[in-house]
Order: structure tokens, then C-alpha cells, then sequence
């Protein structure tokens, strides 16, 4: 990754006043990611959404100026795969505006499929980019302004996937294993901070990710399902911290067979 590369990620602002939380969220364009970002908006008083779409980011701050016009935002546009410094161009912004955080959730991932002796070095080293080494930078770039924070808690948002074999995309279900682990050893690491950290793992939900698949949407959960049990974390008292969340589709069997990025 080159200077230039740095030079050309977006931002895009949205200056307002406020009282109440400061959240960060990835993947906040699509899916769950956006859910999160509609389910949390009211109690919030700045919002950083990171995608890679710009115009995606546009239609969301577009969104939150007609529907939250006293809220604060800030739109960042970068590809979460290309390491360390990207995440670098999230702080970045984070402490230009703010300086301070109170919850980051950390949802942005991509899909590949293949079977692990089958995709390419280069497919793989991008499923892992993404899916685990991003939320990894991000949390050492952004956990010092976590703990200048009032009650903060970092939502990472795994998946069923994570918890047994996921033969569409065993490298999506590889990454959701580690992202489990990560939020177990940073859970430890930050607990004398005050910081919280919950693994929230959903199982098949209905996003653009089932796109061209031909499934029974009564059988898939709702974003709006995942984002209200994302926002109730916020709700609780200091000392609560909720480990790990597991929720899944009341019907069970629905299969997928590949998926796009969800960046």
C-alpha cells in the first residue's frame, strides 16, 4: 500500500450538534452493518460509517441528515483490506472529529467461496484481511480513544459460521472462528479499561449476500433482528458486559452456495 493509496480514500462529512453516545460502525452501508447504524442512530451523537462504497456512503448520509439532522457524522470510504494504514485513515478522522468513542462495532467482512485446498493464496490472504486482521488494526488504533469513553463497548460481529463447519466458504467460517477468539482475549485484555467487548453471531440472515439465491425470506433472520439485540447492549449498566450472543433463525436448514463481498 502506497501514500498515493492513502491520498485516495474518502471522506465525507456531516457537521451537527448532539448529546449522547459516539460510535463507529464498519460495513455500515449494507446488511447488518446498516441495520446496526438505523437501530443506533437515536441515541447517538456523532456516527463514523467506514465502507468501501462511497456511493453507498453517500445514500446513508443522505439518510441520516433527513432522518437525525442534529446528529454528527462522518462517512469514510476505504477498503479495510489493505492493512494497517487503512485503518490508520479511520482513526484518523475518529480523532480529528472526536477524540473520544463509546462503541465500535466492527462488521464489515467479505465472502469467498471454495473449499480451503481450493482457493488461491490470494483469495484467502483477502478473506483474512478483511474478515480478521482489519478488526484487529482497528482496535489498536481506536481503542485509545475507547477508553476515553463514557460506558464503551466494541461489538464484533461473528457468525454462526464461527461455531461449526460452513462447507459454502470454509474460509469465511475460518475467519468467524478467529474473530470468536479475538473477542474472548480482548474481552481479558481491555476488562481492567472497562471496556466491553460481545461477540454477536448471527445465523442465516437476509441480506444482499443471499442475492440471486432462491430462499424462503420466513426463514431467514431480519438485520433489524441482529441491530436490536447490537443496540440493546447499550442500554445496560457499567458493569454488565454481555460475553457472546448466538441467534439464529426460528426454522433451520436454509443453505446457501456462495455469496459476494459485504464491504
Amino acid at each position: 500500500m502506497t501514500n498515493n493509496d492513502v491520498a485516495s480514500f474518502e471522506r465525507i462529512s456531516v457537521p451537527a450538534d448532539g448529546a449522547g453516545i459516539r460510535a463507529v460502525v464498519t460495513g455500515a452501508t449494507r446488511g447488518i452493518g446498516r441495520a446496526i447504524v438505523e437501530s443506533i442512530a437515536p441515541q447517538c451523537s456523532y456516527l463514523c460509517g467506514v465502507a468501501s462504497s462511497r456511493s453507498r456512503l453517500e445514500s446513508l448520509e443522505s439518510q441520516l441528515r433527513q432522518v437525525h439532522p442534529e446528529l454528527r457524522s462522518r462517512m469514510v470510504a476505504v477498503d479495510l483490506g489493505a492493512g494497517e494504514q487503512a485503518a490508520e485513515v479511520v482513526a484518523d478522522a475518529v480523532f480529528e472529529d472526536s477524540g473520544s468513542i463509546d462503541f465500535l462495532v466492527l462488521d464489515a467482512g467479505v465472502f469467498v467461496e471454495g473449499g480451503l485446498t481450493r482457493i488461491s493464496p490470494d483469495e484467502y490472504a483477502r478473506a483474512m484481511a478483511v474478515n480478521v486482521d482489519a478488526n484487529v488494526y482497528l482496535c489498536q488504533k481506536l481503542v485509545p480513544a475507547l477508553r476515553k469513553g463514557a460506558k464503551p463497548r466494541i461489538l464484533i460481529v461473528g457468525s454462526t459460521a464461527g461455531l461449526e463447519a460452513y462447507p459454502p466458504g470454509p474460509s469465511y467460517g475460518v475467519a468467524k472462528w478467529a474473530l470468536r477468539g479475538l473477542a474472548i482475549n480482548l474481552r481479558h485484555e481491555l476488562m481492567d479499561d472497562r471496556v466491553g467487548v460481545t461477540l454477536l453471531s448471527p445465523g442465516a440472515t437476509l441480506t444482499d449476500m443471499w442475492e440471486g439465491e432462491e430462499v424462503d425470506a420466513g426463514r431467514l433472520l431480519a438485520p433489524q433482528d441482529v441491530a436490536t439485540m447490537a443496540s440493546a447492549i447499550l442500554k445496560l449498566s457499567e458493569q454488565a458486559v454481555v460475553e457472546e450472543i448466538r441467534i439464529r433463525p426460528m426454522l433451520p436448514g436454509v443453505r446457501r452456495a456462495a455469496a459476494p463481498d459485504r464491504l
